[in-house]
């Protein structure tokens, strides 16, 4: 039997939660922006990607590698067959540069979590 944990990332301004901030309307059952309802999504990784401690770092700032809008991968850094090195490359940094591209629910955001390491939001206001 394979046993999921899940993490959950919260960004909440550190004055107010304000009138913009994500909120359940009945725990587990309504998620709202505003007066806009959210439908959550799921993002999973391989289990062998996924740091059980944090890893010795050998860098600071891992670069961003992948393109400047969603879908184009013809300025992507790593292949389909580079997973290895593209974990690698995150875990060894202990920040790594992201930004959204074709929306915000991107699986390299969980992906920099998974190795260990801090993704600072390009453009994320706040």
């Amino acid at each position: 039997m394979l046993s999921l944990q899940v993490l959950t990332l919260c960004l909440w301004p550190l004055t107010s939660l304000g009138s913009k901030c994500v909120r359940w309307a009945k725990e587990g059952h309504l998620l709202f922006y505003g007066n806009t309802r959210i439908s959550p999504i799921g993002i999973s990784i391989p289990l062998e990607f996924v740091q059980t401690k944090v890893p010795w770092k050998n860098g600071d700032i891992a670069p961003f590698v992948g393109s400047r809008k969603g879908g184009d991968t013809k300025e992507y850094t790593f292949g389909p067959g580079d997973e290895r090195d593209y974990f690698k490359l995150y875990a060894r940094h202990r920040v790594a540069l992201t930004q959204r591209k074709g929306g915000w629910d991107a699986s390299r955001h969980a992906e920099i979590m998974a190795c260990g390491t801090v993704p600072r939001f390009k453009g994320l206001s706040g």
